[in-house]
């Protein structure tokens, strides 16, 4: 029976070393003209082990009120109003499922740490009046997103921002760049949470219908 000591402490110890491995995403999102590019790098072991992901092209339709995901001249997706409608049901029917659902997310994105952000963005109309009304914009939809993230995520560094005002020409241009990390036993223990939560939904519901 020594091999089964052996082989559950071998077992117990690949668990711990594989909760304390940290996981790092690096997001650099570039947006220049009508040209998208969004790339997403996981990485782990100090990038021994990579994984690196290129999202398709990203096509702006404001006449349709959509955006058109594309790889290669071929569309494959495109999202709309209802697919954002769809997405918030789907989330709110989760918030219904797990009670604790806010409290498990802002949980785990207390143990979730920002390397770094920069986010930078020239834009203009080639109106100066319009442009300084679509800086000020600009300025309080960064301040707002990156106010809303500093409460709930640490932060190493005070986040790079800035916006550049072009009075001359039609403009856009911008580059977000982050880089976060967090252990992965962190992220299980907030996957096991909440399916935890869904399962003592479902059950209590259950019971309450068998009763009826």
């Amino acid at each position: 029976m020594v091999w089964l000591g052996w082989t559950t402490a071998a077992v117990v110890a690949f668990i711990v070393l594989i909760s304390m491995l940290v996981i790092r995403i690096d997001v650099d999102y570039r947006r220049k003209g009508g040209d998208d590019r969004l790339q997403v790098t996981i990485s782990a072991l100090r990038g021994l082990v990579k994984v690196r992901k290129t999202v398709p092209a990203l096509n702006w339709r404001p006449e349709a009120r959509s955006v058109d995901v594309s790889e290669d001249g071929v569309r494959e997706q495109r999202i709309t109003l209802d697919t954002i409608r769809q997405s918030q049901q789907q989330l709110n029917r989760l918030k219904e499922r797990v009670v604790h659902l806010l409290d498990i997310v802002k949980g785990f994105l207390a143990k979730v740490r920002c390397e770094h952000l920069h986010w930078y963005t020239a834009l203009g109309t080639g109106d100066a009046a319009e442009t300084g009304m679509l800086i000020g914009a600009a300025w309080g939809l960064k301040s707002t997103a990156v106010g809303w993230v500093s409460r709930y995520v640490q932060m190493k560094d005070v986040p790079n921002l800035a916006v550049t005002p072009d009075f001359y020409r039609t403009r856009l241009y911008t580059h977000f760049h982050c880089i976060v990390k967090f252990r992965l036993g962190e992220a299980i223990l907030a996957g096991v949470k909440i399916l935890l939560h869904i399962r003592k939904t479902e059950g209590t519901r259950d019971k309450i219908g068998s009763s009826a």
